[in-house]
């Protein structure tokens, strides 16, 4: 019984071998075709030149959707969506998290869409867009956008990556727009809605029907002088 249990104990730690030379096999395998491209000058150029502008159209759409994307408690308007922040008996307010998330999801979407795949040429490769990551910083008087982008390479059993991170920085005062836009929808919820006492703010508000749409412009936060609007409905 005692040479039959060594002989089983010989062929587990036999087996347990063979495993780790395969796994260590494929690994290495994996990894000889992998190589580091560095990105052509006309790529980085267009890439550069689509992040910064669907950074912009993110920051834009964080307030038409109101701080939240995808959109999920929506109000529909003759000429787009928006969210409602009270519905239903319930409050679906965002935080600076679910801001900052939104513009991300926005971003990856957009970029995902818009990229040309005809305009990442790499000599002698067949090229694909590897997955794009956006990161938001929300501070008090300047965004931050940060986004990786990777181009997936390949040249028969050659697999390789191309990939470099933007950044753009854009002086809009989203914690702030957004702290009195919460303000303002507080008061309206206890009655006590009073006239907007917030410099270069302006408050604008619709009732329609069951619903009411605030509309609130920042003019010290603006994209090619058109002001920063944070749009939201309650019902």
């Amino acid at each position: 019984m005692k040479k039959r249990g060594q002989v089983t104990l010989f062929i587990i730690i036999a087996v347990v071998i063979i495993a780790i030379v395969l796994l260590l096999y494929f690994f290495v395998l994996k990894t000889k075709n992998y190589s580091e491209i560095e990105m052509p000058s006309n790529v980085v150029s267009y890439l550069e030149a689509e992040v910064k502008l669907s950074s912009q159209r993110s920051i834009i759409a964080s307030g038409l959707f109101g701080g939240i994307f995808p959109l999920e408690n929506e109000y529909r308007l003759n000429n787009g969506t928006i969210s409602y922040w009270y519905v239903y008996g319930e409050t679906f307010i965002p935080n600076n998290t679910k801001i900052q998330d939104s513009i991300n999801n926005f971003i990856e979407e957009s970029l995902k869409q818009n990229i040309l795949t005809s305009n990442l040429s790499f000599s002698g490769f067949e090229t694909e867009i590897g997955e794009v990551k956006a990161e938001t910083i929300i501070n008090e008087d300047i965004t931050i956008i940060n986004v990786n982008f990777p181009i997936i390479l390949k040249k028969g059993d050659q697999t390789s990556i191309a990939e470099k991170t933007f950044s753009n920085r854009f002086n809009i005062r989203l914690p702030h727009i957004f702290e009195i836009g919460k303000t303002v929808f507080r008061n309206y919820k206890e009655e006590n809605l009073h006239p907007l006492d917030a410099e270069n703010l302006e408050l604008t508000i619709y009732y329609l029907n069951e619903t009411t749409v605030f509309m609130l412009e920042d003019s010290s936060s603006q994209f090619n002088e058109i002001n920063y609007t944070l749009l939201f409905a309650s019902q």
